[in-house]
């Protein structure tokens, strides 16, 4: 995960399932996790996947900004806004892949580029 505070992940996570009035029962159904896995990330212990992330975010409609993400969306940036809201919805396996292909692209871009 690319945040650094595992445990404001986990607290925002809580605050908005209770807010929800949702039991840790309900939200990891939802989420299609397990009740033990969704308790660890609300108590910081874990990080949860990118696509568990925002599976988690969707159900409990959390703000991205509530996490410090803040996604511009003057026209100058809608480009790239564009490409961070498909990244966002990447599995972990799509993820990996995306991040060695860009590796890979950058790398034999700056080579044919000197």
């Amino acid at each position: 995960m690319f945040f650094e505070d595992k445990k404001l992940i986990g607290v925002k996570i809580k605050q908005y399932r209770k807010k929800r009035g949702y039991t840790q029962a309900y939200l990891s159904e939802k989420a299609d996790i397990s009740e033990k896995h969704l308790s660890k990330i609300e108590t910081g212990v874990h990080y949860p996947s990118i696509a568990i992330f925002f599976k988690l975010r969707e159900i409990l409609d959390i703000p991205l900004d509530e996490f410090g993400i803040k996604i511009n969306s003057s026209e100058e940036n809608i480009v790239r806004d564009e490409l961070l809201k498909y990244i966002f919805t990447l599995n972990d396996t799509e993820t990996k892949f995306l991040l060695e292909f860009t590796k890979f692209t950058f790398e034999n871009y700056r080579l044919k580029s000197k």
